[in-house]
C-alpha cells in the first residue's frame, strides 16, 4: 500500500540519537506514512536497534540493511529507489520531526497540492534550543503558496539543504543525490526550486535539527 509521505532516515552509528529520532515519527497523529530507514553498515549497535522497532512496527517501517558503507548520499539514493509515496522527506537520525508536522503537511497538501512543502527547522545543541546561530529560515512574514516562476528571488533566498522539505516524488523522477562530494544535498535540491510550479512555505517549525559535535557537518564546516 502506497503511502501518502515517505520519510527517508539514512543510519550510520548514530544508537544513541535513534529512539528519539524514530519515536518522533511513530508518536505523530498522522498515520499515513512509511519510514525507509537505511543502516549504513554500522558497527555500534544500531542495526539490532533498528530490527528491534522494525519487528514491533512492521507495518509502519521498511528497513534496508546496506552491505557495505556507502556514505549518507548512497544511503539516500537507496532510499530513494524504494520510495513510492507522494511526497519523499529526508530526516537525519541524529534529528527530529517537530510534533504534528505530518498532519500539517498533509492538510497543506489537500488544500493547495504543492511541488515542495518547505518548514522552518529549530536547532539544538545537546538539547538547548540555539537558534542564535542563526540558521537561514524562510524569509517571508507568513505561511503562503509561491510560484517561483513569479518569484524567482525565492529559488536563492531558500534554505537550500534537504531536511524540512517534503517534496513530490513526481518531481523528483530519478533526479538523485551525487556521490562522492560533500553539501550533495544542496546539489540535490536546487534544482527542484527551479522546477518546481508551486512552493508552499510552511512557517512552522517542522523539524528539530541537533548539532551533534562529532556528526558530518560539524566537521565538514570546521
Amino acid at each position: 500500500v502506497m503511502a501518502k509521505i515517505d520519510i527517508i532516515v539514512p543510519v550510520y552509528n548514530t544508537k544513541r540519537y535513534i529512539p528519539a529520532c524514530i519515536e518522533s515519527v511513530l508518536n505523530q497523529d498522522y498515520k499515513d506514512y512509511k519510514l525507509i530507514i537505511i543502516d549504513d553498515k554500522s558497527t555500534d549497535g544500531s542495526l539490532e536497534l533498528l530490527r528491534k522497532y522494525k519487528e514491533k512496527y512492521p507495518d509502519k517501517i521498511l528497513l534496508i540493511e546496506s552491505p557495505q558503507n556507502m556514505g549518507a548520499a548512497s544511503s539516500r539514493n537507496l532510499g530513494l529507489e524504494n520510495s513510492t509515496s507522494e511526497y519523499v522527506t529526508f530526516l537525519d537520525s541524529d534529528d527530529r520531526l517537530a510534533p504534528g508536522i505530518l498532519q500539517k503537511v498533509s492538510d497543506i497538501s489537500n488544500t493547495c497540492n504543492p511541488d515542495i512543502i518547505s518548514s522552518n527547522l529549530l536547532i539544538n545543541i545537546n538539547g538547548i534550543p540555539a537558534s542564535f546561530l542563526g540558521m537561514k529560515n524562510n524569509h517571508f512574514e507568513d505561511s503562503r503558496l509561491i510560484i517561483p516562476e513569479k518569484e524567482k528571488k525565492h529559488i536563492y533566498q531558500e534554505r537550500p539543504g534537504v531536511t524540512s522539505k517534503y517534496i513530490k516524488r513526481e518531481l523528483v523522477g530519478n533526479h538523485r543525490f551525487p556521490e562522492g562530494i560533500k553539501w550533495e544535498d544542496y546539489a540535490f535540491m536546487i534544482p527542484f526550486f527551479v522546477k518546481a510550479k508551486s512552493i508552499y512555505i510552511l512557517k512552522d517549525t517542522g523539524y528539530l535539527y541537533s548539532v551533534n559535535p562529532i556528526g558530518t557537518t560539524s566537521t565538514d564546516m570546521f
